[in-house]
């Protein structure tokens, strides 16, 4: 089935990136996300993602100095 749409030049160009990043053709991501609009069934929710996340991203490289500051150690 083929259908037709006008897009602005923004919303093709973005559309055109991340079926890039997904190495897909543009046709095969919009109709992915065709597909997923219209599937039924609930989405799942993964509720324990992020849960460690400290919002720091040098943690693993200053682990010494925060344990220091932890358990008292030096």
């Amino acid at each position: 089935m083929s259908i037709t749409i006008e897009l602005t030049r923004t919303t093709k160009e973005r559309i055109r990136e991340k079926a890039d990043e997904q190495g897909v053709s543009v046709e095969e991501f919009v109709a992915r996300q065709v597909e997923e609009a219209n599937d039924d069934r609930p989405v799942r929710k993964f509720r324990s993602a992020g849960i460690g996340n400290s919002g720091h991203h040098d943690t693993g490289a200053r682990i010494r100095e925060i344990l220091r500051g932890e358990i008292g150690e030096s």
